[in-house]
């Protein structure tokens, strides 16, 4: 069971995107605001990643945009990352975050 999701999207230095998704409590906190989310948010969510490999590699440009997702669950941690070297449904997953902010 998930426990947790967290999102980490940063351009270099500067992080673009920060969230938290606390699936026990339905809550988000995305880029230090607070949202209250639905199943259907977490099922939408959980389809995005569901098939992503944990590592998609690095580009050599210095300032590509880099993602980190964790997802806790009861039985420990799984992490998935890229630098310049995306998902094919990367998108989905920043437009998913964002809509909650917009």
């Amino acid at each position: 069971m998930i426990e947790s999701i967290e999102v980490l999207i940063r351009n270099g230095i500067h992080i673009t995107m920060n969230a938290l998704i606390l699936y026990p409590k339905r809550t988000a906190y995305i880029n230090d605001k607070k949202y209250q989310i639905t199943d259907s948010y977490l099922e939408e969510l959980e389809e995005i990643i569901y098939l992503w490999k944990n590592e998609y590699g690095s580009s050599n440009t210095i300032d590509a945009e880099e993602f980190l997702v964790t997802v806790t669950t009861t039985k420990g941690k799984e992490t998935f990352h890229g630098k310049g070297i995306f998902p094919h449904n990367y998108e989905a997953l920043k437009e998913l975050l964002s809509d909650q902010y917009d």
